[in-house]
């Protein structure tokens, strides 16, 4: 039996995850995450915010809330089945506590997707 095995790690300033059994996922899967992105944070996904950059690389402009209720634009991309989330500028006073939300968010974020997908491609195991 094959499982889901997704890694985060963080690499420069972007916190990056791969699945790594089929090594890609599709674009209605990264559709997902970004609607998973932006309802765990309280914003409704905004598929005008959604943007085909070539042939297999797409990005999302999300928005990150920090514990001040100050909103933050980040980029989510999706590219050759990699997806990425780009780290914000943080301004000085931000460093100390929106920085490690910032990536503890992302963190839950991937974790809560990685069940979802987990459970979709069971399911889509069983009806195919």
């Amino acid at each position: 039996m094959n499982h889901l095995v997704m890694n985060t790690f963080r690499n420069g300033d972007t916190t990056k995850m791969r699945n790594e059994l089929a090594n890609i996922f599709t674009k209605d899967e990264f559709i997902m995450f970004c609607e998973l992105y932006q309802l765990e944070n309280g914003f409704t996904y905004d598929e005008e915010q959604l943007q085909d950059v070539s042939e297999n690389h797409l990005i999302y402009i999300a928005l990150f809330r920090d514990e001040y209720n100050y909103k933050i634009e980040t980029i989510i991309a999706c590219n050759e089945g990699s997806i990425t989330i780009e780290e914000p500028f943080f301004y000085n006073d931000e460093m100390e506590d929106t920085k490690p939300l910032f990536h503890s968010y992302n963190d839950e974020v991937f974790t809560k997707f990685k069940k979802l997908i987990a459970a979709k491609r069971r399911q889509q195991g069983h009806t195919s």
